[in-house]
Parts: structure tokens; sequence; C-alpha cells
């Protein structure tokens, strides 16, 4: 499990930035309100996150992409599947929705036809811990009351041995171990 250390050790001296020419990518995550996060590439594995929000509808994703320059990004699949799809249609930069494959493992697949990428959230959530745990890889804005929330939302999953009873299989898994877990 990420500690709120591990996070606060990528903040960086940079204030969150409220306009960016780009190109940056997004991810947004589902649920009560649509999880934002904006970032550039520094390098072939390292980004710079430069903005965190969360907002209420699909047209303020439109907004964010827009005034940051996206030009590519993921949104989970579900549980808003319609929306997803309906807004991928609105969108000219590249958008895909995000499909987890439990029983898939290894590279995640992205599906340019159907603009959906398929890939195993165990590996995924392995390669988010690293990206936040290794040294460099991954810059955050200085510290600021939307790092805060992203501190406790990023800590509030962990790695678990799960066990099926019924046939002995043993499985590491995420789970939820805090209110929030985005």
């Amino acid at each position: 499990r990420l500690t709120h250390q591990d996070v606060y050790a990528c903040c960086g001296n940079d204030p969150m930035v409220y306009k960016h020419e780009g190109p940056t990518c997004m991810g947004v995550d589902v649920g009560a309100v649509l999880h934002v996060v904006i970032a550039e590439r520094t390098t072939r594995n390292s980004l710079k996150v430069i903005k965190l929000a969360r907002v209420d509808s699909f047209r303020d994703l439109h907004d964010i992409a827009r005034d940051f320059g996206v030009k590519s990004a993921v949104i989970d699949l579900f549980p808003e599947k319609r929306k997803v799809v309906d807004f991928q249609k609105t969108e000219n930069f590249s958008w895909f929705g995000c499909n987890y494959v439990e029983k898939r493992s290894g590279n995640i697949v992205w599906d340019e036809r159907y603009k959906i990428i398929k890939g195993n959230r165990t590996d995924i959530c392995n390669a988010t811990h690293s990206l936040v745990s290794d040294p460099g890889r991954l810059i955050l804005p200085r510290r600021n009351s939307e790092i805060e929330i992203f501190v406790k939302e990023v800590c509030g999953i962990a790695k678990v041995l799960d066990e099926n009873t019924d046939t002995g299989l043993r499985m590491y898994r995420y789970k939820k171990v805090a209110p929030t877990d985005h």
C-alpha cells in the first residue's frame, strides 16, 4: 500500500496550473464525481502532473481538455459506458474507455476500432504503484488542498493475497481499504 509520505515525496515546487498549451494526457476515474488527472510526459517512463480536479459532468471534461491541450485520454468505461461512448464521439483527440479484464495479464490491449483499452486491474495498479514509489518517475504539483485529497484517494487501496476457498487459487488483488480509492 502506498503511504501518504510516498505520495508527498513526489511533490515538486511548481504550483498547480490552470491552463496549458499541451500536449498533455488526461486520466479520469468515475465515481460520484469525475476525478481528473492531467499530466505531461517528461520522459518515456515519467510524468509531471500539472492539474488535479474533481468535476461533476462530462461537459466539464471537455472544457478541461480544451484548456490543457489534451491529446490523449483514458476514462473508466464503467459504470457510465453510454456517457463515455457519447463523449468520445464529440472530442477531437485520442480518447479510450478502460475496461478491466480480471483474467488478462501482461500488456494492455489498445482497441483502436472501439476506442477501448483492456488490461488487468492488478497489473495496472502495480504500474501506478511503481510510478509513485520509484523516485523521479512522478512529479506532482506542490502541496495544496487538491493534493491532500489526491493523497487520500491514491492511498485508498492495498494489494492483498486473495484465496478462493473452493478452488484454493491464490491471487493478488487491490482492494479498497479507505473511504476513497480513486
